[in-house]
């Protein structure tokens, strides 16, 4: 899988067709090009190549993320008996996003509106590069957030961190909270399971952690799965002009967001996971 993660493609004529020529297509006069991620393509175990295990299960083929001074455009240039899709949302419009990490599999959703619809892009990675991806989407949180988005370079001796919780949990929310900012309100839920025939338990949400900052609403929910070791996660990030629009919703043990009579799923699917995790 080393030649799997992403690639930083700086001149459009570096990038495979039809990408290349795709991405000419999308972009609109005077568009300025900040960051260009090109994620190339893994077999993946349903291709023609017979391979057992991948990740790309969303395209099987290469991917292409892309943040400009105006939008942020995915595309994904499928199997060849399928089309290439392509979506590009402006910052504007943007009410949503998620990053999920579990071992080697990465996945970014970005959900935004359209003619008063949900929408939803999806770039797959390996998260090797996972700072690559986090460096495309800061135009991205620039411009949604309305600050100039930086991560956070360490902790802060006058912001210790929040009591109560586990030393996973503070490890995800410190690699998730940019420069500047902090919880001003937080709650922690523990994994919830249902029975059913009286005797066995069913995971009905994992355990989450929801933290609001003064930019934005954090969900961040652990993987599903029974046994101890899990050490993946999803974090979903609302901005918080945008709260009365969107909010989280449970889709089994997924994140979700709700627009309207809209509903998209964040993060790979329960099945998904298991093989992700089966595979590495």
């Amino acid at each position: 899988m080393a030649e799997a993660w992403p690639v930083d493609v700086r001149r459009p004529d570096e990038l495979p067709e039809p990408l290349a020529a795709r991405l000419a297509e999308q972009l609109e006069q005077g568009e300025i090009v900040h960051k260009r991620i090109w994620v190339p393509a893994d077999p993946g175990p349903l291709s023609r190549g017979g391979r057992t295990s991948g990740f790309w299960m969303l395209t099987r083929g290469d991917q292409l993320l892309v943040a400009t001074d105006r939008r942020l455009i995915v595309g994904a240039a499928a199997a060849a008996d399928e089309t290439s899709r392509w979506l590009a949302i402006p910052y504007a419009s943007v009410l949503a996003w998620a990053l999920t990490e579990t071992l080697l599999y990465g996945r970014v959703d970005v959900c935004g509106e359209r003619s008063g619809s949900l929408v939803k892009a999806s770039v797959e990675f390996n998260t090797v590069g996972r700072w690559m991806i986090e460096e495309a989407l800061l135009p991205l949180k620039t411009a949604v957030l309305g600050i100039q988005a930086q991560p956070a370079s360490s902790r802060s001796v006058h912001r210790p961190d929040p009591p109560g919780l586990s030393m996973k949990f503070i490890n995800f929310l410190r690699h998730e909270l940019l420069a500047g900012e902090w919880p001003v309100g937080l709650v922690f839920e523990e994994a919830r399971f249902r029975r059913f025939f009286g005797l066995w338990q069913r995971l009905a949400r994992p355990a989450q952690l929801v933290v609001m900052t003064d930019l934005r609403l954090l969900v961040i929910r652990e993987e599903p799965g029974f046994k101890e070791a899990r050490h993946g996660y999803t974090t979903a990030s609302l901005p918080r002009r945008h709260l009365g629009d969107v909010t989280v919703v449970d889709a089994g043990p997924n994140l979700a967001v709700r627009h309207g009579a809209s509903v998209a799923v964040l993060g790979p699917a329960q099945a998904e996971s298991e093989r992700v995790r089966a595979s590495a």
